[in-house]
């Protein structure tokens, strides 16, 4: 599954702290979107959640920059509240209480 992947690399053009620091492209294969649309069909307050993973590369031209993947969050992890179940950590340890909104 191709998902919905992201790459952001360092703004060079940033002039200010209103400036973002770091600007990308992206794409999401027809499958993806499709999940995300019926998510958001089913969902009851309009909010869907979603899992991300990053990795630091290096562009071919030699650029850094981080390689971001989306994908819908895993029903396991959605039931509230950062608790672990006690078996894969494949979110990295990362749970609702680490997001600042």
């Amino acid at each position: 599954m191709a998902g919905m992947k992201l790459a952001m690399f360092k703004n060079e053009k940033k002039a200010g702290d209103t400036h973002p620091s770091r600007t990308g492209v992206g794409d999401i294969d027809r499958e993806t979107l499709k999940q995300f649309v019926d998510a958001m069909a089913d969902s009851s307050d309009g909010i869907i959640k979603f899992e991300c993973a990053s990795w630091d590369n290096r562009s071919n031209a030699g650029k850094m920059y981080q390689s971001i993947q989306v994908k819908l969050q895993d029903p396991k992890y959605s039931g509230g509240g950062g608790g672990s179940s006690g078996g894969d950590d494949s979110d990295g340890g990362f749970h609702d209480d680490d997001i600042p909104f």
